[in-house]
């Protein structure tokens, strides 16, 4: 990955990290989480703060983000960090594989742009939902 675009999402997920109040949280859904360019510092950043959690990485990987997930498996797997994150392939806008009040936190970053306004209405809900 380009040291730049690394910098930046590591600084991302440091401000989120020292932003979110972590008080029972247990199951964090990353919405859009694509090869996990967020997802992977996100959860070194948490480690620090809960012994005990779960991300759940959820994406489409169709289109442009096709092979997505299989990039985020292989960095997964490098850093060893599979006891922490769990993918999940789906579309936000009905995410019928996630139990209603399932998940305790939500982060998600570049997802909404690609939803248009319809599917952003419908992604809310499904957050709201879970």
């Amino acid at each position: 990955m380009n040291p730049i675009i690394e910098s930046m999402y590591n600084r991302l997920a440091s401000f989120l990290v020292a932003n979110i109040d972590f008080y029972k949280v247990s199951v964090i859904l990353e919405a859009g989480c694509g090869g996990g360019n967020l997802t992977v510092p996100f959860v070194k950043n948490v480690m620090s703060i809960l012994e005990k959690f779960k991300i759940v990485a959820f994406d489409v990987a169709a289109g442009p983000y096709q092979g997505a997930l299989d990039t985020l498996r292989q960095r997964i797997r490098k850093e060893n960090l599979e006891k922490f994150i769990e993918i999940v392939e789906g579309d936000v806008r009905s995410m019928s594989n996630i139990d209603n009040e399932n998940v305790d936190l939500i982060i998600s970053n570049e997802l909404f742009c690609d939803l248009g306004r319809e599917g952003l209405e419908k992604a809310l809900k499904e957050f709201y939902r879970v």
